[in-house]
């Protein structure tokens, strides 16, 4: 099944598998703002359970009628089937170069927008002195801004290339970030880097797929789609790790974010010297 995703996604319809994102961030700081005095943080983990549990039987019982679908109309191509490549053949196959490149920039998405989200509201709330609601509202802003910036970006990556839309939206990651390092912290700076921030966060996740889409094979993409996956899950321990033991160390965030602010650039300059999905 993630061999046919990556068949059909591209720069504008990987948003489909993004905005699912956008809109549950804006609706969580709605539920957490009107909950969270009431009825208190266990009951808003409690219900993120039950959610999520929910969502995810009715996403295996649909996944798993679809791949019985595709099964009964793949049953006829067994003589295919027999001379597949194998596993480890494949990965074998894949450009050395492309691939070092995209698994380090998914480490570096990791390192850059996992720890950037974890600390923004201790950043606020504990070392600038916002409070709960303004701290929230900048989270509203990101996902608003996300969701319908998402579509501008999409269809600027249809026109310039995937490669250079990711060069954008890692400069856009890099001066949100940058503002919350050295510019006067207001709500106006705070809620121009959280519209930076949406626009640019969201992006990377709905553009490297579609990146992978266009240069690997049908029967890779996934593979190097899974393999990123681990590297991002690397990157944003690492982050999440490091700001603790920062901010204990120095009892500031700031070496967090200049830690940010640099995957962030790192990241562009990957993108500048990647390969162009147009060469095929």
């Amino acid at each position: 099944m993630s061999e046919i995703y990556f068949a059909k996604s591209s720069g504008a319809g990987a948003w489909l598998d993004v905005i699912r994102n956008k809109l549950w961030c804006i609706h969580k700081q709605h539920i957490n703002f009107i909950f969270l005095n009431a009825l208190g943080w266990r009951f808003i983990w409690i219900a993120t359970f039950i959610i999520v549990a929910l969502i995810y039987l009715c996403a295996f019982f649909i996944f798993r009628a679809i791949e019985r679908h595709e099964a009964e109309v793949d049953s006829q191509s067994t003589s295919a089937q027999a001379t597949s490549i194998p596993f480890l053949e494949k990965i074998r196959n894949l450009p050395r170069k492309t691939t070092a490149i995209i698994m380090l920039m998914m480490f570096l998405n990791g390192l850059s927008c996992m720890p950037f989200q974890t600390y923004l509201s201790s950043l606020l709330v504990g070392e600038h002195g916002l409070n709960i609601e303004q701290s929230a509202s900048a989270w509203r802003l990101i996902g608003f801004v996300g969701m319908f910036g998402g579509f501008l970006i999409g269809w600027v990556a249809d026109r310039i290339t995937v490669r250079w839309t990711l060069l954008i939206v890692y400069l856009l990651l890099g001066q949100s970030t940058a503002i919350l390092l050295y510019a006067e912290i207001t709500p106006v700076s705070i809620y121009a880097s959280s519209a930076l921030f949406g626009l640019s966060f969201y992006a990377i996740f709905g553009l490297v797929p579609a990146y992978i889409s266009h240069v690997y094979k049908n029967n890779t993409a996934a593979i190097v789609f899974a393999f990123g996956n681990i590297a991002l899950g690397l990157g944003g321990i690492l982050g999440n790790t490091a700001g603790g033991w920062i901010k204990q160390a120095t009892n500031t965030f700031e070496g967090l974010y200049l830690i940010i602010l640099f995957a962030a650039i790192g990241s562009a300059v990957l993108s500048i010297v990647m390969r162009s999905e147009k060469l095929d």
